[in-house]
């Protein structure tokens, strides 16, 4: 513990660090803090139309070609969706 530290804040980094030890026992991986950023399973909205993107977010169905308008990218994320529906309809 450093001066600037309280004893709360010591308390709560311990009992974080027991936490994260708890999960990383459970044996599988975490998607969410080991995340690898690739485009096989992921569509990239950074650069989607602002209508669909607007569309998407409100949660009403969007058609992906109304996100991504770009000839080239449009067939990346239509790969990437057909792969991420594959993998849905396997796990379900």
């Amino acid at each position: 513990m450093t001066n600037s530290e309280t004893p709360e804040q010591t308390a709560k980094e311990n009992s974080f660090d027991l936490w994260a030890s708890e999960i990383k026992q459970i044996g599988c991986s975490d998607p969410l803090s080991l995340f690898r950023d690739n485009s096989f399973g992921q569509i990239n909205l950074d650069r989607a139309h602002h209508g669909g993107l607007a569309q998407f977010v409100t949660g009403r169905p969007a058609l992906l070609s109304n996100l991504v308008r770009d000839p080239l990218s449009f067939s990346r994320a239509l790969s990437a969706a057909r792969r991420i529906k594959a993998k849905q309809l396997s796990l379900s």
